[in-house]
């Protein structure tokens, strides 16, 4: 259907109330859209109207309601009903090590710890980048674990003590716009 025909159809099927005088009701339906339109304009800003509605898949976040750590500033918002379950250990172990290797305050024992590797291994090996994935959250625990003490980071201290084994999990995630869905929010489902 081309553009032109949609808004037609918009306008028959929205608009008309009065079928013995189309054309008026179509004026009179514009006029109350371009009104309601202008004036929503000079609303305060709490006021909900069309022109301020979110749209569909608006993740609803904003920017002071995001959390300060860099890590996990990535905006949306979940949906659909809450689960809760226990993480694997393959599970919880992918999700320290990520956290670990893109933190700001993890940044400079993830430099030491590929230093140590570049001493034996070439920085071009694949075999780095298993090695982090398998080694670097026991290391990291070593290293931290020798220089509590004298540690005054609060968020190293947490990261030192890892993630929860109880996690959330929703079927639906809005972000930037789209909707995600896991795999077996689909099962069922038309596509």
């Amino acid at each position: 259907m081309y553009p032109f025909e949609r808004f037609l159809r918009e306008l028959k099927k929205k608009k008309v109330k009065n079928k013995a005088h189309v054309e008026a009701s179509i004026v009179e339906a514009y006029i109350v859209e371009e009104i309601g339109w202008f004036t929503s304009h000079y609303f305060e800003p709490h006021v909900t109207c069309k022109r301020r509605r979110p749209s569909r898949n608006d993740d609803l976040t904003r920017e002071h309601e995001r959390i300060f750590r860099d890590i996990f500033n990535h905006p949306g918002r979940p949906s659909g009903a809450l689960k809760k379950r226990y993480a694997t250990g393959q599970e919880r172990h992918m999700m320290e090590t990520y956290v670990l290797c893109n933190s700001e305050v993890a940044a400079p024992y993830y430099e030491s710890f590929l230093n140590e590797l570049y001493k034996t291994y070439s920085p071009d090996d694949p075999l780095i980048d298993q090695l982090v994935t398998i080694d670097f959250v026991g290391w990291f625990k070593s290293r931290v674990e020798s220089e509590l003490q004298n540690i005054e980071d609060d968020l190293l201290r947490s990261l030192y003590w890892g993630p929860k084994q109880l996690v959330k999990t929703w079927p639906c995630y809005f972000v930037n716009g789209f909707n995600f869905h896991t795999e077996d929010h689909n099962v069922g489902k038309s596509k």
